[in-house]
């Protein structure tokens, strides 16, 4: 009774032996699967990183020239804005010289024409009096 018991028990434990065994094959196949998917996805890496710094360092070159051309246009706009501005009091100088120029000019002219008028209406006043025989200036 106990040889069976025992032959029996040498078969479970053998089949247990095997399973460790088989169990042990399997996870060193699994460790060695993903070191080598490690190994892979580090390569994958490294090729993706050997071809992405050339676009980050052209990115990063045209971004400086960007900035440059940014500082450029604030000069030229800051330069054009003060230009504008000079020009824009040149402008209102010479309009205001030219006004009161004009303004003198006109004045002038209408105390001259002014006189004139007195003088031609008086003539015509005085002419229509001895025309007429008339003894009231017409006013007009």
């Amino acid at each position: 009774m106990f040889d069976s018991s025992l032959g029996t028990t040498n078969l479970l434990l053998g089949i247990m032996a095997a399973v460790s065994v088989l169990q042990a094959v399997v996870l060193i196949g699994v460790a060695v699967a993903a070191w080598r998917v490690y190994v892979r996805s580090l390569e994958s890496l490294a090729a993706a990183r050997r071809q992405i710094e050339p676009v980050v360092a052209r990115v990063s070159e045209l971004a400086e020239r960007v900035d440059g051309i940014a500082d450029d246009v604030k000069n030229v706009t800051a330069r054009v804005a003060s230009a504008t501005a000079r020009a824009e009091s040149a402008v209102e100088t010479a309009a205001a010289v030219v006004g009161y120029g004009l303004g003198g000019a006109t004045s002038a002219m209408t105390r001259k024409t002014l006189r004139l008028y007195g003088i031609a209406r008086g003539l015509r006043a005085a002419y229509r009096s001895f025309a007429r025989r008339e003894t009231e200036p017409t006013l007009f």
